[in-house]
Order: C-alpha cells, then structure tokens, then sequence
C-alpha cells in the first residue's frame, strides 16, 4: 500500500501485484538490522550486520545444491514427461489460496517463521 501511495506501483491489490509479480509481500519475512543488535565488546554495529549477511551468503551458497533445488530438479522432470499431478503437487506453494492461507496467520503470535507446506 505505501508503493502504491508514493506512485512506485500502480493501484491495484495487493494480491493482483502478486499474481502478476510485481510486488512479492514480505510482510512475514525477518528484517536484518543494521543497528540495534546485541554487539560483542569491541564490536561496531556494521561488523554484526555484515556477519549476518555473510551468514545468508553462505545459507545460499549452501542451497544450491539443497532441497529447493532437487525440488525444482523434480519438477522440471515432471514438466517434461507431463506427469501433471506430480507439477501440482510440488508448485502447491504457489498457489494463491494457500498464500492468503498462510499470510493471514502473520498477525497473529508466532515464532517468527513463516513457511508454507504443499
């Protein structure tokens, strides 16, 4: 809402930006903070945020070879002998029901994760 008030989206809801991947809400992600953090004596607030970062560099470099990519390797495989039930199936994040599904449980306490199982 606050993009689309400042002109750097065009109105519409937020689930058509969704849909038509033009906005990916983040509502639910976790924020890395570059102040405000528990620092080590000695240490500057850039130091503990630039270890955080390192420390999702190497989370990504790490998948890579994870289970987001041998889910993706399945579901191409699947796509090209068009097993579509076995795409359905793994493509369940995507669908929009299960999103809002999800996405409608942020307000409420949690522990601050967020995942959605197809």
């Amino acid at each position: 809402e606050e993009e689309m008030s400042t002109n750097q989206l065009f109105e519409q809801s937020v689930w058509e930006h969704y849909q038509d991947s033009t906005f990916v809400p983040l509502r639910c992600s976790r924020n890395v903070n570059v102040y405000g953090n528990q620092l080590e004596e000695g240490q500057t607030n850039y130091e503990a945020f630039a270890a955080e970062i390192e420390s999702l560099v190497k989370w990504f470099e790490t998948e890579e070879t994870g289970a987001v990519e041998k889910r993706l390797e399945h579901l191409e495989k699947a796509r090209l002998k068009k097993k579509q039930d076995v795409v359905e199936s793994l493509t369940g994040a995507f669908d929009l029901d299960k999103v809002k599904a999800a996405m409608s449980k942020c307000g409420q306490k949690s522990s601050g994760q967020m995942t959605v199982n197809a």
